[in-house]
């Protein structure tokens, strides 16, 4: 199993757990390298998910630090998931054009692609997933919907175009109830006063 594989890789391959943790963002420092696109998909390859399996098994993303990193069945649909997380726009791209990937599909801690997207301020990923039809008001996940997660976040690019979307500006849910209430609490003054000027209720009350 990967579980396996993954023990025994760290015992005989060093700066495994180095490489599993860092490689992505060596990747898209890269990501003009005709090499490192073909690994890539190949590591993201939905009809052969062995060493993807694996490098989750390794080290897992998606897991809060204090999660115990162990392996959990992972079905083809959390390769997009973990693409639009980790910020890699080609592979994104390369799931949705080529394989279709499901950009609906729940799963994992943000709950889908478009709020792991949003988390972390990806702009082009955010800007795919929408244009190929991911619905910008999908509820789930650690933030509920993926404008909590972009306002939480600080990025005002993402969160303008989520609301240019239809994004609801006062949904409710998540750890911090809502959008306004993410933004205020994390102190990104910009991303609250465009969640004011799209009338965000300041009295509404809700969260952790």
């Amino acid at each position: 199993t990967p579980s396996l594989v993954s023990q025994d890789i760290d015992k005989n391959i060093p700066f495994s757990v180095y490489a599993s943790e860092h490689w992505t963002y060596h990747a898209k420092n890269g990501k003009d390298d005709d090499c490192i696109q073909d690994a890539m998909r190949s590591l993201f390859d939905p009809e052969n998910m062995s060493y993807f399996s694996c490098w989750v098994a390794i080290c897992d993303v998606d897991r809060e630090d204090w999660e115990q990193n162990q392996y959990r069945d992972l079905g083809q649909n959390n390769l997009l998931y973990y693409a639009a997380l980790c910020g890699l726009n080609g592979v994104t791209e390369f799931l949705i054009r080529i394989h279709r990937q499901d950009v609906n599909a729940q799963g994992g801690r943000y709950g889908n692609a478009l709020q792991a997207a949003s988390v972390g301020g990806n702009l082009r990923i955010v800007t795919l997933l929408l244009d190929s039809g991911a619905d910008v008001n999908v509820r789930g996940g650690k933030h509920e919907n993926a404008l909590q997660a972009a306002s939480w976040g600080g990025h005002v690019d993402v969160v303008r175009l989520l609301l240019d979307k239809g994004a609801y500006v006062n949904m409710q849910g998540g750890e911090y109830g809502n959008a306004l209430q993410a933004a205020s609490l994390r102190g990104h003054v910009d991303v609250v006063h465009l969640l004011l000027d799209k009338e965000a209720d300041v009295n509404t009350q809700d969260g952790e």
